[in-house]
């Protein structure tokens, strides 16, 4: 009886939300092809003067078909000395101003190394911050709306649109990943395919896991300012610890560079028992990511999002989709 209650309340849910005119119908065929497909890759038109640790660009992940969430570290800045940074903890107070739309463009990361990375880009028309959003970066989350649809693009599945439930479905996947590595980051690696054959660029997933914050502990909180010989001091300890107002979790691989020198936003997927899809975005702005000294990366979790992206997610108007499924 339950069951069928719940199964109206959805059909309802869905039939009031089609009627608003708002097209955020279900389609299982909208998530389907390669992973990269969603992943969105932010361009900047140039590099700002008073942005000294403005990225050279960044990756997001395409959520509906016009709206990509990206981190704010991305499209946002203040004075660099009032920004975090490993060796500097910035208050919640101080705030972070929004680049200009008409500053960046957005194409798809399998675009990268061909043609269509300047033909296929689009505009952004809109830009919105996290409401938490500040120069700590704790929150680190910011999303585009685009101009149109990109050619030859998927949406990134989200497991549940409960934001409740996606956190308790994270925690999950961080214990099982651990232990069967079952996520993955893509990637862009360059090979030559036989001798004297030109180089060749393939986009390639490669594995990854959940590991105990103290190992992503150096990353956040170095024993040593940059120079090498005076100790570091935080003001609040409990931000080493990942006590912040968003939710990191600490990752690591087997590679030949750390975790942490990965693109910003580049998303993580994990297919860990029924849960699956997009889990989190690398955060790495306000980390320390030394080339060779460690291989992990700290991921912040989809979950802090779900302000900015909950109205753009399809999957809450599934049949499939139930706020009891997993109780």
């Amino acid at each position: 009886m339950k069951f069928l209650i719940a199964s109206v309340a959805l059909i309802a849910v869905y039939v009031l939300h089609v009627g608003t005119g708002s097209d955020l119908t279900f389609n299982i065929e909208y998530f389907w092809g390669q992973r990269h497909g969603a992943v969105v890759k932010l361009n900047y038109k140039a590099k700002k003067a008073d942005w000294p640790r403005q990225p050279a660009y960044c990756y997001g992940a395409l959520i509906n078909w016009m709206e990509a969430v990206v981190p704010c570290s991305c499209v946002a800045y203040t004075n660099d000395a009032s920004m975090s940074s490993p060796w500097f903890q910035a208050a919640h107070g101080t705030k972070v101003k929004a680049i200009s739309t008409g500053d960046i463009m957005v194409g798809l990361m399998s675009h990268e190394h061909s043609p269509k990375e300047k033909t296929e880009q689009v505009a952004v028309t809109a830009l919105k911050l996290h409401s938490k959003c500040d120069a700590t970066f704790q929150v680190d989350y910011a999303l585009l709306t685009l101009e149109r649809k990109l050619e030859n693009s998927r949406l990134a599945w989200i497991n549940s649109p409960d934001n409740d439930e996606f956190r308790k479905q994270t925690e999950r996947v961080s214990v099982g990943s651990a232990i069967g590595g079952n996520c993955v980051i893509l990637r862009w690696s360059e090979s030559i395919p036989s001798p004297g054959a030109p180089r060749k660029w393939e986009v390639i997933e490669s594995s990854l896991k959940f590991q105990h914050w103290d190992m992503c502990l150096p990353l956040v909180c170095p024993l040593y300012q940059k120079d090498g010989t005076t100790k570091y001091d935080p003001k609040d300890l409990k931000q080493c610890q990942s006590k912040t107002e968003g939710k990191r979790y600490c990752l690591t691989w087997v590679q030949e560079i750390s975790l942490c020198d990965l693109v910003p936003g580049t998303p993580v997927w994990c297919d860990v028992g029924d849960i699956r899809g997009l889990m989190g975005l690398v955060n790495n702005f306000t980390s320390w990511c030394p080339y060779s000294n460690f291989f992990n990366g700290i991921m912040e979790a989809f979950g802090d999002a779900f302000e900015i992206a909950y109205d753009h997610l399809r999957v809450r108007n599934s049949q499939y989709y139930s706020r009891v499924r997993f109780n």
